[in-house]
């Protein structure tokens, strides 16, 4: 049994990335800051997190637990996922392109 709640629930990777370790849902590519940031716009409710990502309960609350044990590790992953921006991708991957659409269509074009 892990210390967040049920047993095998997050896993984390040592993998080189921009942040550092990376708490993951074990079996997904869902991080634990991903989970907080959304439960953060759904005031908490951590069935309405499960309900978003179609995950079950019990994964979104052992996600919420380990943050409850490592806010500053999360907080500072959500604060480098925020100030991410084109440029800072584009150096991390080269051949990205930025693709814009215009999303007002006028009426001749519907």
């Amino acid at each position: 049994m892990s210390d967040y709640g049920k047993p095998n629930l997050l896993s984390s990777s040592s993998a080189p990335h921009r942040v550092g370790r990376q708490a993951y849902l074990k079996g997904s590519r869902l991080t634990v800051w991903w989970v907080v940031k959304a439960a953060r716009q759904f005031d908490g409710n951590a069935q309405d997190v499960a309900n978003h990502f179609e995950r079950p309960f019990a994964w979104i609350k052992a996600a919420l637990n380990y943050y409850r044990a490592f806010p500053s590790e999360i907080d500072q992953a959500i604060a480098d996922a925020e100030k991410t921006d084109f440029k800072s991708l584009q150096r991390a991957l080269p051949n990205a392109r930025l693709l814009t659409l215009d999303l007002n269509l006028s009426e001749g074009t519907r």
